[in-house]
């Protein structure tokens, strides 16, 4: 009997131990999974905003590039064009000649880079399309002045230039200069810009994280109120059982002791029985003789 109480604990301690722990597995594991979902969220954000930023910040440095190399050639082959003028030597003019030609050859290759590769706004179309203009109206005066070098006639060519080609090819420089501000604001506000994004996502992963903690932090308070709450019908289950099998085995030792005593009384009662029946019987035979006795005596 009382091998069967213990084995009934265990196994009610057992159960109740399961249940118990089995609410406060289920919060934490929903925990991770929020906390591992919002770390991957924020990786994601922040390598796609990295990205982004490393995109904008290249382009802008080969843009910005680019640029700079079309003001350097285009200032190069006016100032080349300035020093022909002065050269007596025609092999010498000749010979900057064919480097004025190969400054040409770059710069235009660079303007169909800048043009084609790059992706430029209206702004930028805008500024090429004024330098390109310039250029139409600055190329056909310096080719006057490099036929009037070829005759020889340096006087005038230098006039020309400068009168005409010098001021003409500073037109081209200002649509380049201009080009070249809007694109460091523009790579600038952009820059700023992306930050700005990248700020927003951080602190965007921040609120985020500050959720998820705090709804951790309700989900644990909910599992510890309700661990706690059947953890304490648990026990008093628990209690209530134990007080009763203490008040059946206490029934079951009164019952046994009763059944014992009664076995008892009725084993006494059956040797009494059994006692009288044996005198009655010993009486009866000791009485028959002594009467046939008397009765011949009389």
């Amino acid at each position: 009997m009382a091998s069967a109480v213990t084995t009934s604990e265990e196994s009610v301690r057992d159960s109740s131990e399961r249940q118990t722990f089995r609410p406060i597995g289920v919060g934490f594991g929903i925990m991770l999974l929020l906390m591992a979902g919002l770390i991957f969220i924020g990786l994601q954000q922040i390598r796609l905003s990295d990205q982004q930023m490393e995109r904008l910040v290249n382009l802008t440095n080969v843009k910005t590039g680019i640029t700079v190399q079309l003001y350097s050639v285009a200032r190069e082959r006016i100032i080349l064009l300035l020093r022909m003028s002065q050269m007596d030597d025609p092999f010498d003019r000749d010979d900057a000649y064919a480097e004025y030609n190969k400054l040409g050859g770059q710069f235009t290759r660079d303007r169909q880079r800048l043009m084609n590769e790059m992706q430029l706004d209206e702004q930028e179309l805008e500024f090429l399309d004024g330098q390109s203009k310039a250029a139409g109206i600055s190329v056909p005066v310096h080719d006057q002045v490099v036929d009037l070098m070829a005759n020889d006639e340096l006087e005038q060519a230098s006039t020309l230039l400068r009168e005409k080609g010098i001021p003409l090819q500073d037109r081209t420089l200002f649509y380049l200069a201009k080009l070249l501000n809007y694109q460091k604001v523009a790579g600038e506000k952009a820059l700023r810009v992306t930050r700005l994004k990248s700020e927003e996502t951080r602190n965007r992963i921040t609120y985020i994280a500050a959720a998820a903690f705090i709804l951790s932090l309700i989900i644990a308070w909910l599992v510890a109120r309700r661990t706690i709450r059947d953890h304490r019908a648990l026990r008093e289950a628990r209690d209530t059982l134990e007080v009763r099998v203490k008040e059946r085995t206490h029934d079951l030792e009164q019952a046994g002791l009763a059944l014992k005593s009664k076995q008892s009384q009725l084993v006494q009662s059956e040797k009494m029985a059994s006692l009288g029946q044996m005198i009655a019987g010993v009486a009866h035979e000791i009485n028959t003789p002594l009467g046939i006795v008397l009765g011949y005596a009389q």
